[in-house]
């Protein structure tokens, strides 16, 4: 196992940046892309305690598809596990199913976002993440 960032995270040994920032990926179409994520507040500030929150992830091909229009959609239980909460530590799975059937080389916009308990929304994660096909696939 990896030992955790305190800010930002990994793709599988790539860095993703601090939270509230952007980040760009390439990883391979059908495989299961996890990803550990520190949110914390904007200019490095502290963590941000997550107890009681709620986080989406979104992929999406455009910004400007219709909002049911998403490629993948992740919420805590299913996709996004809190690993620390206090420490405001999460860990985002993308499943191999919501890629596999991708057509070769797309790009998807992902983002995370936060709901925490008092209301505030914010967006701490978002990117690009590229799909290279995979030679297995037949």
């Amino acid at each position: 196992m990896r030992p955790r960032r305190r800010a930002g995270g990994s793709w599988w040994g790539c860095s993703v940046p601090d939270a509230f920032t952007d980040f760009r990926h390439t990883a391979c179409r059908g495989d299961t892309i996890p990803f550990d994520v520190t949110i914390t507040r904007p200019e490095d500030g502290p963590p941000v305690d997550l107890s009681g929150a709620a986080l989406v992830c979104t992929g999406r091909r455009a910004l400007d598809e219709p909002a049911a229009d998403f490629v993948f959609q992740l919420e805590v239980g299913s996709g996004i596990t809190m690993t620390d909460p206090a420490a405001g530590l999460v860990r985002v799975s993308i499943p191999p199913e919501a890629t596999a059937a991708l057509p070769d080389w797309p790009s998807l916009y992902v983002d995370l976002q936060l709901t925490e308990p008092d209301g505030r929304v914010s967006t701490p994660l978002r990117g690009r993440l590229v799909l290279t096909p995979d030679v297995s696939r037949s």
